[in-house]
């Protein structure tokens, strides 16, 4: 039987006390956050290393709730605590009985009022080893015991980054929220990442259970600017430990080159590298580049042993190198990629069978290359994947290829749209008449570089307008 802990006890009840006193909008921070530094500053250097791990485990447990993120408001992590318990009908009752003697005591006009939610700033740690000052019985008394205490919090907090995303012109109170069902990081992704419902649901699906410990990996597999970095860039606004990569730079261990495989656990800017979703962008590229060379062997190899879970060492640079171990068995990957080979080797395969050995690669539209299904299969026959590590992707999905219509409602879109990003990023005003955004939606269709080339296109636009005259407040696009 899992015994609760007196950390996890008094963080469960702080949070009640927290929302009985009307402070559910309230921000909390993770505790892994505050182990964090205080692994960093050297402050259990004099723990062993059953001491240690023990600490560990009682912190992933008291972090379970937040689901990975870096911080929740009070309401969320209470939800999230009371979804994470298995009550039995006479718990509830129980549980009712309790919550009926208390609503009969409650004068409900001297609650708080929770119409706007608390400063966004004002971001909450409560101390695991001594937990929050005891309660008066008085319910004034208490808020301001409860107020007194999440004032502490403002010190050595690490996450200013994740805080505020300013490409995205979003606050932090824009993108902390409830994220606990794959439908809320499913209506995130919707709100900021064109189309593509299917390629949103899996990686909603794939971010859900990844949060919960169940590791998945995929591919993504769609036409260059279609939104596949994208969907994973728009996630890390909200899960800090996604880490995207150009899987074209790695080379295997003993080959030159200077980026490899294991580099990933030393270059990923995220809170907790054993628990990363990994995204290899352009991953087609590295399958394919040297085929069936030792390289590629190798490094293959490797990717094998970190999906499988195996434990890797790694090595650090500088004038004090160190080696640090790092488990692999809670790490999702991503492999996306246009994968055009394939696409395109499938057609023709497939061209051959049915017509007689006429069509050629060229033969092949990209319009139509897209709408073949691709099989686990395909990826050892066209894409060069090894068998052992396409039977563990657990899900292909393809993404759409964009038309002109697409190109048009982005421009249009204020979420999303790059005119209304150029907007929030010089603090001016960008007009572009509909004209000229179906003129630049048909050219995007037709040099079929998508989204990159609406955003090179705008963004060299108006970097000339600004060269000429920076200090105007409005300029126009044609």
């Amino acid at each position: 039987m899992k015994n609760m802990t007196k950390n996890i006890y008094n963080r469960y009840k702080n949070l009640l006390i927290s929302l009985s006193a009307g402070y559910g909008r309230r921000y909390v921070e993770n505790p892994a956050i505050d182990f964090r530094n205080r692994v960093h500053n050297g402050e259990l250097n004099d723990l062993s290393d059953e001491e240690y791990n023990q600490v560990l485990d009682s912190i992933r447990e008291e972090s379970r709730i937040w689901l990975g993120m870096p911080r929740s408001n009070v309401a969320t992590l209470v939800a999230v605590m009371f979804e994470n318990i298995d009550f039995t009908e006479d718990d509830i009752d129980k549980l009712m009985d309790v919550i009926y003697d208390a609503y009969a005591r409650t004068d409900m006009s001297a609650k708080p009022d929770l119409s706007t939610p608390g400063n966004p700033n004002e971001r909450v740690r409560f101390g695991a080893a001594t937990g929050m000052a005891e309660s008066k019985a008085d319910k004034s008394a208490k808020a301001n015991d409860v107020h007194k205490n999440e004032q502490k919090a403002e010190q050595n907090y690490p996450w200013d980054d994740f805080a505020e995303d300013e490409s995205a012109g979003e606050t932090v109170n824009e993108v902390a929220g409830d994220f606990s069902t794959p439908k809320k990081i499913y209506d995130y992704l919707n709100t900021y990442v064109y189309g593509q419902d299917k390629a949103k649901k899996e990686a909603a699906m794939l971010m859900w259970n990844h949060m919960r410990g169940n590791k998945r990996n995929i591919v993504m597999a769609g036409p260059t600017g279609c939104g596949k970095t994208e969907i994973f860039r728009t996630l890390s606004n909200i899960y800090p430990n996604i880490a995207i990569f150009d899987a074209t730079q790695f080379t295997g261990e003993g080959w030159k080159g200077s980026v490899k495989l294991k580099d990933i656990f030393i270059n990923a800017q995220c809170d907790d590298p054993e628990h990363m979703i990994v995204v290899l962008d352009e991953a087609d590229k590295m399958l394919e580049s040297q085929i069936n060379s030792n390289s590629n062997v190798i490094l293959q190899n490797e990717l094998l042993k970190m999906i499988e879970g195996d434990v890797i060492r790694v090595k650090t640079d500088g004038p004090m190198p160190e080696e640090r171990i790092y488990d692999t068995s809670n790490i999702s990957f991503v492999f996306m990629g246009s994968f055009e080979n394939l696409m395109k080797g499938k057609g023709l395969n497939e061209n051959k069978n049915g017509i007689g050995f006429t069509g050629s690669v060229k033969d092949i539209d990209d319009t139509d290359m897209y709408d073949k299904t691709i099989t686990v299969e395909d990826l050892i026959e066209y894409a060069n994947m090894r068998p052992e590590i396409a039977g563990r992707i657990d899900s292909i999905v393809q993404l759409e290829l964009l038309k002109e219509e697409d190109f048009y409602r982005i421009l249009c879109n204020n979420k999303i749209s790059p005119i209304k990003k150029a907007e929030r990023q010089y603090n001016i005003n960008v007009k572009m008449s509909n004209v000229a955004k179906r003129n630049l939606a048909r050219l995007a269709m037709e040099n079929k570089r998508g989204v990159r080339f609406l955003n090179g296109y705008i963004r060299k636009n108006l970097d000339d307008q600004l060269f000429a005259n920076c200090q105007k407040k409005s300029y126009v696009i044609e």
